[in-house]
C-alpha cells in the first residue's frame, strides 16, 4: 500500500471513529446530564418521548409509502409483496424499482440470444450482495450473498 492510500485509509478510519463518538457519545452525555439535573424519572420520560416520536415518524413514512403504492398498483397483494422487499420471478422492472430503489449498477449482457440486464444492489467490498437479472423488463433470476 502506498503512502497516499495509507493516509486516506487512516483519515477514513478517523472519520468513522468521530462519527461513532458523536452518534453514541452526545446522546449518552445528554442522558447523563438529564439524570444529574432532574433525576432518573424525567430522563427516562425524555428518552421515551424521543424514541416514541422517532417511531411515529417512521410509522407515518411507511403508511404514506403503502398508500402511494396502493394508489399506483391498486392490488393489495402486490403492494404487500413490494413492501416485504423480496424480489420474485416475473416481477417487472418498475415494481422492482419501487421495492428496492435504483440499482447501484446495471450490467447489460447477451445470454442465450436474449438481452439481459443485471441490477446490482447492496455493494460490499469487491462484490454486490444482491443481483437481480431481468429479461424483457421482467425478473428471471435473483441471487443474494450473505
Amino acid at each position: 500500500m502506498n503512502d497516499k492510500a495509507g493516509a486516506a485509509k487512516a483519515g477514513q478510519s478517523q472519520t468513522i471513529f468521530l462519527g461513532i463518538v458523536l452518534a453514541v457519545g452526545l446522546p449518552a452525555f445528554a442522558i447523563v446530564r438529564l439524570i444529574e439535573t432532574y433525576g432518573g424519572g424525567v430522563a427516562a420520560l425524555t428518552v421515551g418521548a424521543v424514541v416514541g416520536c422517532g417511531a411515529l415518524v417512521l410509522w407515518g413514512q411507511r403508511l404514506r409509502r403503502v398508500a402511494y403504492l396502493r394508489a399506483k398498483y391498486g392490488d393489495a397483494e402486490l403492494v404487500g409483496k413490494i413492501v416485504a422487499g423480496r424480489a420474485w420471478i416475473g416481477q417487472d422492472a418498475e415494481q422492482l424499482r419501487d421495492m428496492l430503489g435504483n440499482p447501484v449498477q446495471i450490467t447489460r449482457r447477451e445470454r442465450g440470444g436474449k438481452a439481459q440486464e443485471v441490477w446490482h444492489y447492496l455493494p460490499y467490498k469487491t462484490y454486490f450482495r444482491l443481483r437481480v437479472t431481468l429479461e424483457d423488463g421482467l425478473v428471471v433470476e435473483c441471487g443474494q450473498k450473505a
